[in-house]
């Protein structure tokens, strides 16, 4: 988060423990990503969709390791 832009999420996720899938998309998004690129240019060639996971975690993080 440089220059105070960005944002933080914050949060759990309950699977089932069994074989499963996280995903982290934009793609259900970009129609709007699309239209900023046509009707503001300038602040879509300033947004990023770049993402940095501080920690990531399996099981009661209590518990477990961040990987």
């Amino acid at each position: 988060m440089e220059s105070g832009l960005g944002c933080r999420v914050v949060g759990q996720h309950d699977m089932y423990q069994v074989p499963s899938k996280l995903f982290f998309a934009t793609d259900r998004d970009m129609w709007l990503i699309n239209k900023l690129k046509a009707e503001a240019p300038d602040t879509y060639n300033n947004f990023s969709l770049e993402h940095y996971f501080e920690t990531f975690s399996f099981g009661d993080i209590s518990e477990g390791q961040a990987i």
